[in-house]
């Protein structure tokens, strides 16, 4: 069993094929992702503890250090 599973999101990965799951889900247990893929493939997979639904929302990697300033 996993902690989390978000579903139904607009799934951005960071890739190298910069793959976008239009109806995706993340599996996320003890603070670290264990899987990224279609809602339905992660649902019949994973048991979680909890299920955040995120229609009609993207779901984004963690943004590093964006504070710049451009000149």
């Amino acid at each position: 069993m996993i902690n989390i599973l978000i579903t139904n999101g607009i799934v951005v990965t960071m890739a190298e094929t910069q793959e976008v799951f239009s109806d995706g889900a993340v599996a996320i247990d003890d603070g670290e992702i264990q899987a990224v893929g279609p809602t339905a493939e992660l649902r019949g997979t994973y048991d979680a503890a909890a299920e955040i639904d995120a229609s009609g929302q993207a779901v984004l990697p963690g943004f590093v250090n964006t504070h710049t300033h451009v000149s």
